[in-house]
Parts: C-alpha cells; sequence; structure tokens
C-alpha cells in the first residue's frame, strides 16, 4: 500500500514539477509552524492568565498580593518573569511615572515579539502559495496550447491532459496549503492580541496597587 501511495506522489511530483515541489515544502514549513504556535500558545494557557486577573482584582490585602506576586518568582511559566520584572520596575520609587511606563511597555514589547516570532512567515506561505498555483496553472495551460499549435489537428489529446493536468493539480495544491497558513495566521493573531489585552490589565492592577 505504502508503495502504491509513494507511486502516486511521484506521478504528482512528476506532473507538477518544481511548482509542486515547492507548494510540498511551504506545507511543511506551514505545519511545522502551526504546532509550534500551538505548543507555544498552549504552554500559556490564557485561562491561568485569567484566573490571575481575577484574584489580583478581588483583593486588596497586601499579603494576599505578595503571595500572589512570588508565584511570578518561582514559576517557569512563559510570560510569569516578565510579570515579576514589571512589578520590580512599578515598585521603584525612584522612578517617575512616565519611566516606569516605558520600561514596562518595553518588557511586554519583547514577550509580545516572542509570541509574534514566524508569524509573518506564515503569513507569507499563505500569500505565496495560491500564486505559485495560479502560476503552475499558467504553465501547464501554456504547456497544453503549445502542443496544440504545433500538432495542429493531429495533436494526441492526452499531450493537452497532461498540461490540463499539471494546471488544475498545482491550483488545488496551493489552495490546499494556503487556507490553513491564512486561517491559523488570524487565529494565532487573534489568540495574541488576547494575550495582550489581559496582560494589560493585569499590569494596570498591579500598578493600581503597588
Amino acid at each position: 500500500m505504502f508503495a502504491n501511495q509513494l507511486s502516486v506522489f511521484l506521478d504528482y511530483v512528476d506532473k507538477g514539477g518544481i511548482i509542486f515541489i515547492l507548494l510540498i515544502f511551504f506545507s511543511i514549513v506551514s505545519l511545522s509552524i502551526i504546532l509550534l504556535k500551538f505548543l507555544q500558545f498552549y504552554s500559556i494557557k490564557s485561562s491561568n492568565l485569567n484566573k490571575l486577573e481575577k484574584k489580583i482584582l478581588q483583593t486588596d490585602d497586601q499579603t494576599e498580593l505578595d503571595e500572589i506576586y512570588n508565584i511570578f518568582k518561582i514559576d517557569n511559566k512563559p510570560l510569569f518573569s516578565m510579570f515579576n520584572k514589571s512589578i520590580s520596575v512599578l515598585k521603584k520609587n525612584s522612578l517617575k511615572e512616565e519611566e516606569k511606563i516605558s520600561e514596562v511597555s518595553i518588557l511586554v514589547n519583547k514577550e509580545m515579539d516572542k509570541l509574534e516570532k514566524l508569524l509573518p512567515s506564515l503569513d507569507i506561505i499563505a500569500q505565496i502559495s495560491p500564486l505559485l498555483g495560479l502560476l503552475g496553472t499558467v504553465i501547464g495551460m501554456i504547456s497544453s496550447f503549445n502542443q496544440l499549435e504545433l500538432g495542429g489537428t493531429t495533436v494526441d489529446p492526452s499531450v493537452l491532459a497532461g498540461g490540463i493536468w499539471t494546471a488544475l493539480l498545482t491550483t488545488a495544491v496551493g489552495l490546499i496549503v494556503a487556507i490553513p497558513a491564512l486561517i491559523s495566521h488570524h487565529f494565532f493573531e487573534k489568540k495574541i492580541q488576547d494575550f495582550q489585552n489581559i496582560i494589560n490589565n493585569i499590569l494596570v492592577l498591579i500598578k493600581n496597587k503597588a
């Protein structure tokens, strides 16, 4: 069975040519990025951040707040180190309000950059893949019409079918690669925006209670 599947795949490669190979490469890169980002976002778990926000919001007792803040020091979860550094900055009496906000913004932006890493590559794949598929379509149709011109009325229909087959194959693969990449890119962007909103809310609460 594996041999049959391999044979079919090699036939696709032969028909699709370099465009098909490029699209397969982009699909592997795209799936790798999607898997990596899912693992990264799963490790953060926005639900835990929501619980943390509620805890800070519901208490004004300094002892309880210190216990909550200690979590940032002893826990190695993503973002917690940033919260710990932000608390230290917000508690510095030697800094002006504008300086505190500036330093905390830098810390937050660094974490957001980590979350956004590789997303531009996913966006590029989502945009380029349909264009590559379209390029394959054009090349296939050019090949078909070229054979039609050379052969005149005696052209072999199978030759025309080969060009059309290449056109349809690359178009389909281009869309198959682009659609998941596009959906995932928008999904991850929305998750990052949600994380940023929660992080900003928590930092505002910490600042007000500092």
